[in-house]
C-alpha cells in the first residue's frame, strides 16, 4: 500500500512538474533567445498624458524581441527611453517639457522609430475626462517635426547609414512643409494632404473631434446628423466626407492586404480590419510597397472616392530602401491604450 502510493505521489508530482513546465515553456523559450544587436532610438512628440499610449505598442515589441535603447536599456520603461514630449502629472502648474531631436540622441542608435510627431495642445488638458486627448483645435504647446530635425534625420540616413522607421502624422501639421519634404523624399513617398480614422459611432461627441462636426456644417451647410459606424476622412485644408457602413461601406470596411512576396511581411495576416486613424499616401516609382489599405465600397462610396479623389486602394506600407531600412507605416499602429500581455511570451 505504502509502495501504491509512493508510485501514486511520484506520477502526480510528474504531471504536476509537467503542467507547469508546459505552462512556463513560452517564457522559457523567450530567456533562451539571444538578445538582439540592434539600438533603436524612439521619438514621441504626442504625449501629454501619462498613458504613453503612442508608444505603448512599440515599446511591447522591443522588450519581447530583446532589442536595447541607444544607451542600452532593455527594459524599455514608457516614462523613459524616447525623445519628445514628458509629461509631469503630478505638477498641475508645469505640464511638461519637450525635447527635439539632436545628433546626440541618434548616437548610439542603428535605427530611428518616429512614433508620432503631432504633438501636445492646450486642449488636451480641458477636457473632464482627465487622460484624453484634445477633440477641438487649440493652442500648441509642442509638437511638429522641425526642418532642423529633418535635416538631423537626414544626415543620419544618408550619411551614417542609420535606418529609419516613421509611423502615421510624421507629415501633417504642425511639421514645418521643408520638414516634411524631406521625409517624404526619405520615406520615398509623397502625402496627399488625406488621412482617415474608423469610428464605432459617429454620433459619438466623446469620440468624434468637435472640429468635424463644424467643418462638415460648414462646408455642406446642414448639421452632422450621422449616427452608426463609419469612417471620416479630412484633408489637410478641412475639406472632408464620410464613409457610412451599410450605406457606402460594405462589409470587410478597410482592411490590410499583404502582397505576395513583399519584403518583411512573412506571417503577417492578410485581410485584417484597420479602424484607427491612418494616411493616404502614394509611394514613388522606386520604393516597394508590402501591404495596401483597401476599401471595400459601394457604388455610392466608390462615388465620392472618386469625387474628392482618393483612392480605393493605397499604400499601407511603404519601404524606400532595404539597406539602409527607411520604411513609413501609414497607420497609427503603435497607438496601445491598454495592456497587451506579458512580452515574455513566445
Amino acid at each position: 500500500m505504502k509502495l501504491f502510493g509512493r508510485a501514486f505521489f511520484g506520477i502526480g508530482i510528474f504531471l504536476v512538474t509537467l503542467f507547469v513546465f508546459s505552462c512556463a515553456s513560452s517564457p522559457v523559450r523567450w530567456y533562451l533567445k539571444a538578445e538582439s544587436p540592434w539600438r533603436v532610438a524612439v521619438v514621441d512628440k504626442t504625449v501629454p498624458h501619462a498613458n504613453y499610449r503612442e508608444h505603448g505598442a512599440l515599446f511591447w515589441v522591443l522588450r519581447h524581441e530583446k532589442i536595447s535603447s541607444p544607451l542600452g536599456a532593455r527594459d524599455w520603461t514608457l516614462d523613459q527611453h524616447y525623445v519628445g514630449f514628458v509629461p509631469t502629472p503630478d505638477n498641475p502648474d508645469h505640464r511638461g517639457e519637450g525635447h527635439d531631436l539632436t545628433k546626440r540622441d541618434l548616437a548610439n542608435a542603428d535605427l530611428l522609430f518616429l512614433a508620432d510627431t503631432y504633438g501636445v495642445y492646450e486642449g488636451d488638458y480641458l477636457d473632464a475626462r482627465g487622460a484624453a486627448a484634445a477633440l477641438d483645435y487649440s493652442a500648441k504647446i509642442y509638437g511638429g517635426l522641425s526642418s532642423e530635425e529633418a535635416s538631423i534625420v537626414e544626415r543620419f540616413t544618408d550619411e551614417g547609414g542609420g535606418h529609419l522607421i516613421a509611423e502615421f502624422n510624421t507629415f501633417a501639421s504642425p511639421t514645418t512643409r521643408s520638414a516634411r519634404q524631406t521625409m517624404e523624399r526619405l520615406l520615398g513617398l509623397h502625402w496627399s494632404g488625406w488621412t482617415g480614422r474608423y469610428f464605432n459611432e459617429l454620433s459619438d461627441d466623446n469620440e468624434v473631434p468637435a472640429w468635424a462636426h463644424r467643418e462638415y456644417e460648414k462646408q455642406y451647410e446642414e448639421e452632422w446628423t450621422f449616427d452608426g459606424p463609419g469612417f471620416l476622412l479630412v484633408r489637410e485644408d478641412a475639406t472632408l466626407f464620410v464613409l457610412r457602413e451599410v450605406l457606402e461601406v460594405a462589409r470587410d470596411g478597410l482592411t490590410i492586404r499583404v502582397r505576395a512576396g513583399g519584403v518583411m511581411m512573412d506571417g503577417i495576416l492578410d485581410g485584417v480590419a484597420f479602424n484607427y486613424w491612418f494616411d493616404v499616401v502614394a509611394a514613388d516609382g522606386n520604393s516597394e510597397v508590402p501591404a495596401m489599405f483597401q476599401f471595400d465600397l459601394l457604388d455610392s462610396g466608390r462615388a465620392l472616392m472618386e469625387r474628392f479623389g482618393v483612392p480605393t486602394e493605397f499604400p499601407a506600407v511603404v519601404v524606400a530602401s532595404r539597406d539602409p531600412l527607411r520604411m513609413y507605416l501609414a497607420g497609427d499602429f503603435s497607438d496601445a491604450a491598454g495592456s497587451l500581455g506579458p512580452h515574455w511570451l513566445e
